[in-house]
């Protein structure tokens, strides 16, 4: 770097605060690295404003890679919508390759999800109906973004929503840079055409807008797997269990939206993103609302651990690999492995004990059945902490998984209070799911509403006989298992659904 902090930096050079760009823009603060470029805050010394400028990395300046990056710059420049980071200017000096953008005061829904896990059912509509809009502008010009997800979606201080990163997206019609059966993207949020190197569309952007929305939603994204590898090829083969099975507090009709986004055959999606908008809005309340109360990150920081999407214009080290390449790899995978659980991870059987924790002693139960008769089998309710596999606590039998009108049934344990670290159950049934939660009274419980947004940790589908939910030590005295799904059905039988409980062990910190 050169000695005078406003001489142009050399391709080779580290960027310091000072350096100018274009004779006009001078970088003050790096913002984060990413595998394509590095970004800049700095300050548009010719209009006065603070921008953000992405800088190429030396090494990737070549023919095709400086073309991608342009076209970034074209691409997101002829869209000017409100939901697209505005591109006001391009360099190309002394080897340097640059984009200048509008600086967003916010934060990226990936930072938002890392702090707080998942979004409420209007958050998620604002965003997914805002990322529509955009998309629509998008697919409008004829321009397949190929890279949504929580990283390029980015959330404004002041409620708006706005999609980034428009490096990898290819105009319908074939630009020439990417080459037949090659996949360009990233692995959790590809569509099943990606994955298989075939031709895509904006149906495609929809598919992994439903991803967002499954884990905004959730907590969790549907696919799982060891490798990058194994993530992309889940979805060619796995049907992702309905949002509200995976959460009872997601909207029936929001989970609808998002499996017929997530449908494995694009002509079995939306056929385009002001379809899927208007269908999120129906399964709203017809209404979109802001972000107000948005956390946003400030300067110091306020992530408890760092993330690899480290600012609000991270540009991410694209996952680009041969079609064939992957599907071998997966190939061998299946046939060495299974790589889905419906349950929570069990612990290593290597792992030492935590001597800070405990098993708390369970001193009663409570059938719960808030909009029914108030009884689930209440006489059953001992066999399901007596340490005997043999025995069990039994729901009601019903004539459907969803249990009719009803929003759900459980059973909650009552302890000493307590930090509760986890749930560990043990069940003979297949394919029900729920939620957990620790409530700080037996009053709680006694007032229980499912609907009244209070935190809770999900649970299935379980495919497993033991599973365990963690519970992050939370306080309180009760512990409630919420049924919202029973699963897979009894054959012959009249009411073949029930779910069966036969062992529950509550783990809390030594006091």
């Amino acid at each position: 770097m050169p000695g005078n902090a406003t001489d142009s930096p050399s391709p080779s050079a580290d960027y310091m605060p000072g350096a100018m760009l274009g004779n006009r823009y001078r970088l003050e603060r790096k913002v984060g690295t990413g595998g394509m470029a590095q970004v800049w805050e700095a300050s548009d010394l010719v209009l006065d404003r603070r921008v953000a400028v992405k800088i190429l990395h030396p090494h990737l300046a070549t023919d095709t890679s400086v073309e991608r990056f342009r076209r970034e710059a074209i691409a997101a420049a002829r869209l000017g919508h409100p939901n697209v980071v505005s591109i006001f200017d391009t360099i190309s000096e002394n080897g340097v390759e640059a984009i200048v953008m509008e600086l967003v005061d916010g934060t990226t829904l990936r930072q938002h999800l890392d702090r707080h896990q998942r979004l409420s059912p209007d958050d998620a509509l604002h965003i997914g109906t805002s990322v529509c809009d955009a998309l629509a502008a998008a697919h409008a010009s004829d321009l397949v973004h190929r890279d949504i997800k929580p990283a390029n979606i980015l959330l404004c201080r002041d409620g708006r929503v706005k999609i980034a990163d428009f490096g990898i997206a290819k105009a319908t019609a074939g630009d020439g840079l990417t080459r037949e059966g090659t996949l360009v993207g990233t692995a959790a949020y590809l569509a099943p055409e990606q994955v298989e190197g075939a031709e895509v569309d904006g149906r495609s952007d929809l598919y992994a807008l439903g991803l967002v929305l499954y884990e905004a939603l959730t907590g969790s994204l549907p696919f799982s797997g060891d490798t990058d590898a194994a993530v992309a090829l889940a979805r060619l083969r796995v049907t992702p269990p309905n949002a509200h099975r995976v959460r009872s507090a997601v909207p029936r009709a929001s989970a609808a939206v998002i499996a017929r986004a997530l449908a494995r055959n694009p002509d079995d999606r939306y056929p385009d993103a002001a379809s899927m908008r208007r269908a999120l809005l129906e399964a709203g309340t017809g209404e979109v609302g802001t972000l107000d109360a948005m956390p946003v990150a400030t300067d110091g920081g306020d992530d408890p651990t760092p993330t690899n999407e480290t600012s609000n214009f991270s540009t991410e080290r694209r996952w680009l690999v041969p079609a064939l390449a992957i599907l071998l790899v997966g190939t061998a995978l299946l046939v060495s492995a299974t790589l889905f659980s419906g349950g929570s991870a069990k612990p290593s059987p290597t792992t030492q004990p935590d001597n800070s924790q405990v098993e708390a002693t369970i001193i009663g139960a409570q059938d719960v059945d808030p909009a029914g008769d108030q009884v689930e089998h209440p006489d059953e309710l001992k066999n399901s902490h007596d340490g005997n596999a043999d025995t069990s606590w039994s729901t009601e039998s019903y004539g459907s998984a969803d249990l009719g009108t009803k929003p759900g049934v459980g059973i909650a344990w009552v302890v000493n209070d307590a930090l509760i670290e986890r749930l560990e159950l043990t069940s003979p049934s297949r394919g029900w799911s729920g939620d957990v939660y620790v409530l700080e009274t037996q009053q709680d419980l006694a007032n229980f509403d499912p609907n009244s947004g209070a935190d809770a940790r999900p649970i299935g589908p379980v495919t497993d006989d033991d599973t365990t939910v963690n519970l992050q030590g939370r306080q309180g005295e009760v512990v409630l298992l919420w049924i919202t799904d029973l699963g897979d059905p009894k054959p012959g039988e009249d009411l073949p659904f029930s779910v069966r409980i036969a062992d529950a062990r509550i783990i809390s910190q030594q006091s």
